[in-house]
């Protein structure tokens, strides 16, 4: 059974009508905000969960919906120069045109899980190098979350085992490191300090595959 079907919208930002495939059941902006496991769980929606109008090249989970900035941000050079990269796959390159727009809006949150989602795709399509570029993205936009107050995930040590995870996939062993302690000194469930513990001997190993 197909978990998606065609529609005709119109874009917020040009005026054009398109057919876009939409999920059935599903919150479209979802797998950017139910936490870390959701995305790899979800794969297979992946490429239903951004639209992109082929008039402005607007990319969002809903084009019909659109901040009063983002015109602007879709004509300029920055985010063109992204849209028309033709040496990388059409679906990370709109998760990479979605996620510059919440950079350039400040949306720490949402430009967080769309890097850390565009790096899970490069993961599948052994696009390393810029799967690497895309987890240094989200580390930045994870850390301004943070610095920002909003921790992600409430779950003491949570925040810390991802955020070391980032930093040994991208080869930040010592930053890594750090995370792990620190992370350790507050965890409590069980499965997220084995994991801490797990994502240590990983890291003392220099290992930075999947």
């Amino acid at each position: 059974m197909n978990n998606h079907h065609p529609k005709e919208v119109t874009c917020a930002v040009c005026g054009s009508s398109s057919l876009q495939d939409v999920l059935l059941v599903s919150n479209s902006n979802s797998s950017f905000n139910s936490g870390f496991y959701s995305v790899p769980l979800a794969r297979n929606t992946l490429m239903y969960q951004i639209q992109e109008c082929p008039t402005c090249r607007y990319c969002a989970p809903d084009i019909t919906l659109a901040d009063v900035k983002i015109k602007d941000i879709v004509n300029t050079g920055n985010y063109l120069q992204i849209a028309n990269n033709g040496e990388i796959s059409a679906l990370i390159r709109r998760y990479l045109q979605y996620s510059y727009c919440a950079e350039v809006l400040e949306d720490n949150k949402t430009a967080f899980f769309g890097y850390l989602t565009a790096s899970w795709i490069c993961d599948d399509t052994n696009e390393m190098r810029l799967g690497k570029k895309c987890r240094e993205k989200a580390i930045e936009f994870m850390i301004k979350c943070k610095n920002n107050g909003d921790y992600i995930w409430n779950h003491p040590g949570f925040f810390e085992l991802m955020l070391a995870d980032l930093y040994r996939r991208t080869a930040q062993f010592e930053k890594g490191s750090k995370m792990i302690q620190v992370g350790l000194s507050k965890v409590v469930e069980p499965i997220l300090k084995s994991s801490l513990e797990f994502t240590s001997s990983r890291i003392n190993r220099w290992d930075t595959l999947p």
